[in-house]
């Protein structure tokens, strides 16, 4: 179930970083079109970044079947909101001298995105992405308990039956996950930004 675990956390924060990376784009002062657009998918981001996975878990319960699916739905929920926000400031935080430089030549509006914004601001991208599925593991606990699925529903069935050898073998793995993959993250992150 650890497997499990790590996998759903992983994956959620797969599609987060992929949704947030288009929302991020409308939202950010530097690459956005549409004030209306921008309005909405700000509010949108706010909205999934403040409610707490608890509270969408137990929301989304009642639309979906209790299980895998349904954590890795509450997590991308929550990796989308985070990183829509961290991915939008990073964008903000792009030279404009490249952009208006491409911009004069008459470069389109995704050759803009992939040859000034992105390059520039990659190693923040991929720093709070790795964040982001680390967060993800760390929650995947809680959220495995409400919603079901992953090693988060073995520690709560270990609980409610009073299985405390296994309760503590189940919590020592969550332990090392995190820690195992904080020592990866971290050196990705090293290894980016030298």
């Amino acid at each position: 179930e650890m497997g499990v675990t790590v996998l759903i956390a992983l994956a959620a924060a797969a599609t987060g970083m992929i949704l947030a990376f288009f929302a991020a784009l409308v939202i950010s002062a530097r690459t956005s079109k549409n004030k209306t657009l921008t309005l909405i998918i700000r509010m949108l981001a706010s909205l999934t970044r403040n409610i707490p996975e608890g509270v969408w878990a137990i929301v989304l319960l009642m639309c979906f079947w209790y299980g895998e699916f349904l954590a890795y739905l509450v997590m991308s929920i929550i990796s989308f909101g985070f990183l829509a926000r961290v991915y939008a400031d990073a964008m903000d935080e792009a030279s404009m001298d490249c952009i208006e430089a491409l911009e004069a030549t008459g470069a389109s509006y995704w050759q803009i995105i992939f040859n000034a914004v992105v390059p520039e601001t990659l190693p923040a991208l991929i720093s709070w992405s790795l964040y982001a599925a680390e967060n993800n593991i760390r929650s995947s606990t809680i959220i495995g308990m409400l919603a079901g699925g992953g090693i988060g529903y073995l520690i709560g069935n270990y609980r409610h039956f009073r299985q405390f050898q296994s309760l503590l073998v189940a919590i020592v793995l969550v332990v090392a996950a995190v820690l195992i993959f904080d020592q990866i993250s971290a050196q990705i992150r090293r290894r980016i930004l030298q």
